[in-house]
């Protein structure tokens, strides 16, 4: 039985991490489309947050984790406000 229950947690974490990529390839996605929608380069993006533009390639890549605070940052920068982006990822992630 600990085996077995041992085994459901590992694939229960595994689980968890592959959604969370795919949350994060999503919000990478959304951002380099809004940013793409304002037509701005990923460096003028960077400039107005005040974080590398490497940064950035990596968000819009799924690559990088980003804090609330960053993506609250990038999100206002493409006029958008947090909540609204939420629910567009959230919509995203229904596809």
């Amino acid at each position: 039985m600990y085996f077995f229950s041992r085994n459901f947690r590992r694939s229960a974490i595994l689980i968890e991490m592959q959604n969370d990529s795919n949350i994060l390839e999503r919000i990478g996605v959304t951002l380099k489309r809004l940013r793409r929608e304002k037509k701005l380069t990923q460096k003028v993006l960077s400039e107005m947050c005040q974080v590398n533009r490497r940064f950035i390639s990596q968000v819009e890549h799924g690559a990088r984790n980003v804090s609330v605070l960053t993506l609250c940052q990038i999100v206002n920068a493409l006029g958008k406000d947090l909540a609204t982006f939420i629910k567009e990822i959230d919509g995203n992630l229904q596809k």
